[in-house]
């Protein structure tokens, strides 16, 4: 099972790997939510590449939960049941119950003291010298920076040893190998049914939002605003709408964030 949040990653509960992470500006929502889960179950070789880091499938978890753990409003609201196309089932945590998800909270505290430990921006020493800066002008890391610095410290975590207990199967097998991420693997190897892959188009319809929109001469309308479509060309639907009226379609959304 995953536990999910408004932190900008999420874990495996059983074996406390951290699956995925998504950072943006914008405040939680559930548009931030899906593309979380969105992420967890793709391949992260793209995200890897746009952050500087080399990609090797083994150290990711890339697979979508049969069900997720939250706290958070986002999970449960009217967009939110987009969710359970992908046949996931959404179960919600009590808030402000930090003592029943106590391996989620060590994990999530663990990631801020990796962050801090890496280096905050802007410090500088009280007794600098004349003319030297003192730390107002880079005193901010991007988005960017932020999301290397989150990548190296998952990757860090997820190769610590497992806190959790290793089943007497695997310890039977006697692993050089018994990292968080060593486990999360030997366990959805044996234990089928708790994660799936999915395929990309399965991915595009289970986590957008589904809308209806009209087809026509111009191309998409959608909330007053008209979306040109190469393939509405080829298959001449938008001929056929300037002379009669366009015919509705359902269209998949993937709500823009920064």
């Amino acid at each position: 099972q995953f536990w999910v949040d408004c932190r900008p990653w999420n874990k495996d509960v059983a074996t406390t790997a951290i699956c995925g992470w998504f950072l943006s500006h914008e405040a939680p929502s559930t548009a931030l939510a899906l593309r979380l889960l969105k992420q967890c179950g793709s391949s992260k070789e793209q995200d890897l590449a746009r952050v500087g880091w080399p990609y090797l499938q083994a150290e990711w978890v890339e697979a979508i939960p049969a069900s997720l753990h939250a706290d958070r409003g986002e999970w449960v609201s009217k967009k939110a049941e987009t969710i359970t196309r992908g046949g996931v089932c959404v179960k919600v945590g009590k808030p402000y119950t930090p003592h029943k998800k106590g391996a989620i909270e060590q994990t999530h505290n663990l990631v801020k003291r990796r962050l801090i430990e890496e280096g905050i921006p802007g410090i500088y020493s009280r007794e600098h010298q004349r003319g030297e800066g003192d730390g107002i002008a880079g005193a901010a890391l991007t988005l960017l920076e932020v999301e290397q610095r989150v990548v190296k410290i998952i990757l860090d975590i997820n190769r610590m040893p497992s806190p959790a207990a290793l089943p007497a199967e695997m310890v039977a097998e006697q692993p050089r190998d018994v990292s968080r991420i060593a486990l999360w693997k030997w366990r959805t190897q044996r234990e089928l049914g708790q994660c799936r892959e999915l395929s990309p188009k399965q991915m595009f319809e289970a986590f957008l939002q589904p809308q209806e929109a009209s087809i026509t001469a111009k191309g998409l309308l959608l909330d007053k605003r008209n979306y040109r479509s190469d393939v509405l060309d080829t298959f001449g639907l938008t001929l056929k709408a300037a002379n009669k009226r366009g015919q509705k379609m359902q269209v998949f959304i993937d709500e823009q964030l920064p």
